[in-house]
């Protein structure tokens, strides 16, 4: 354990290589060129000549972009003699694409190569950052700190373990996936993948280890934050405008809804000393593509919702507490506003006015119990489209199927869940990273990939990764000292105590 790697200059020049590459999210062939330099770069070392089934592109499944991610194994040397017993592993997991480069303006043909870009940048920064550029400590770029550097150290310490099997107790899986920035297709294909690998060849994984950003210090976090994007859509009764009262205007409802949840601290949630945001919304709208005088008859919004040990079933569950207090509200509304008008018709109009039926109350359904309801299922999850659209596009087909065409108000999840992961201080993994001498903080902040690590099982998770500022900014930058030399050390100190 008193070994130590001087690797700044050989991870500099690597992660100043992967910064090169262009790998924006979404972009065509972008991500691709990344996944495969990373192959092809792997493939030269000698372990995965002489064991080239260990070293796989994986494509994504059903993606328009043809988009692929990059997964090795290094089985220990012993593996041979003892095929028949499980063998225990870690898995290192990072990102390969980057969010886009458009916020760098004029600067933007230098946003991926970092010697440039930081003499570029001394004419329009401010001064807290041209005494980092003169410090010498940071590197810029797009990706350089998310989270292009993690991937270098990740591969610095893959290669020293290829090369020294000996060390290893265990195996170790090695995860570079594609569209983290976007909706995680490329996780999503490779968990599947990867659980395939680990039946296969009788591997158990005893932990996960991120090598994603931190901010604000370099620390190791146990465990993850989960991200929901729990939505509400309410279908009405459409009319005339001139026939108001004759509607159930869905865009009522839905700001009920939003009055009730938005910004609403009774739904933060608190584990091991952190608190959550409250939930947001992040969309709101009706379903008219066009303009006419007939009222809305649908709309919807989703929110942002934070979670810490909370499942999918749970949020939805207040969620549809809020709905209905929100439809009762809204019903309670258009009710006064009916009366009231009907007074003031008569005492002015000698046409008395016209007395419709009462509102039909809409009930609040999940949209599994609707589909239940109207007697059909939900179709598999169309990935070649954006994954919230299709969810808004399934609601609506759903309800048309419903020969009544009740109004109804449905709570679904709209988009990607990225589950929690909570590890405990005096569990083993807990253990090991409070021996590391970085601080340790529960919870990984930021959405991540690793939250897919519970697809595995019930695998614990830390983050611990590169350290820098300004991530998703023109600022952009990773501190190197620490994530080109450090990291790479800690990670190997923290691979070998899990696995010895």
């Amino acid at each position: 354990m008193e070994n130590y790697f001087e690797c700044f200059d050989e991870l500099r020049d690597l992660t100043e290589e992967l910064v090169s590459i262009r790998s924006v999210v979404g972009s065509e062939g972008c991500e691709q060129s990344i996944a495969e330099f990373i192959r092809d770069y792997m493939s030269e070392w000698d372990y995965f000549k002489k064991h080239p089934e260990n070293l796989f592109l994986v494509p994504t499944e059903n993606d328009s972009l043809k988009r692929s991610s990059v997964i090795a194994i290094v089985e220990p040397s012993s593996a041979e003699k003892h095929i028949n017993d499980s063998t225990e592993a870690v898995m290192l997991m990072g990102h390969i694409d980057t969010v886009e480069t458009s916020d760098y303006g004029r600067l933007e043909p230098l946003a991926t190569n970092p010697r440039k870009l930081q003499y570029a940048l001394r004419e329009i920064c401010e001064e807290s950052i041209l005494t980092d550029i003169d410090s010498g400590r940071y590197m810029f770029g797009r990706g350089a700190l998310d989270m292009k550097a993690g991937v270098a150290s990740c591969l610095y310490i893959l290669k020293h373990f290829s090369e020294n099997r000996d060390e290893l107790n265990g195996a170790l899986i090695a995860l570079f996936e594609c569209d983290e920035e976007g909706d995680s297709h490329g996780a999503l294909t490779s968990m599947s993948f990867i659980n395939d690998r680990l039946k296969e060849r009788n591997i158990n994984i005893r932990a996960g280890i991120c090598a994603d950003y931190s901010s604000k210090e370099a620390a190791v976090y146990l465990g993850t934050i989960g991200k929901y994007l729990p939505c509400v859509m309410a279908f009405g009764r459409s009319s005339h405008v001139g026939q108001a009262f004759d509607s159930l205007d869905p865009n009522l409802i839905i700001s009920e809804i939003i009055s009730e949840i938005d910004y609403n601290t009774d739904f933060c949630e608190e584990s091991f000393g952190e608190i959550t945001l409250p939930p947001v919304t992040l969309k709101q709208s009706d379903t008219k593509t066009t303009y006419s005088v007939q009222t809305v008859s649908s709309s919807y919004v989703y929110f942002n919702w934070f979670s810490l040990k909370r499942t999918e079933e749970e949020i939805l569950e207040l969620v549809k507490k809020e709905a209905e207090k929100a439809v009762r509200k809204a019903l309670d509304r258009i009710s006064h506003a009916k009366n009231n008008y009907m007074n003031i018709s008569e005492a002015v109009s000698e046409n008395s006015f016209e007395r419709t039926e009462d509102t039909i109350i809409p009930q609040v359904m999940t949209l599994k119990e609707y589909a239940r309801a109207v007697g059909t299922e939900i179709r598999d999850v169309d990935r070649t489209k954006d994954i919230r659209e299709f969810w808004i596009s399934e609601a609506v087909r759903i309800h048309n199927l419903d020969h009544e065409l009740k109004p109804v108000v449905l709570v679904f999840t709209t988009g990607v869940n990225y589950p929690p992961i909570t590890v405990d201080p005096d569990s083993e993994i807990g253990i090991a990273a409070a021996q590391l001498g970085i601080p340790v903080r529960m919870y990984y902040p930021f959405i991540s990939d690793a939250s897919f690590v519970n697809l595995l099982g019930n695998v614990p998770l830390v983050n611990l990764g590169t350290y820098g500022k300004d991530a998703h900014m023109y600022t952009e930058r990773v501190e190197m000292q620490y994530s080109l030399e450090k990291l790479p050390n800690l990670t190997w100190k923290l691979i070998l105590k899990l696995l010895n």
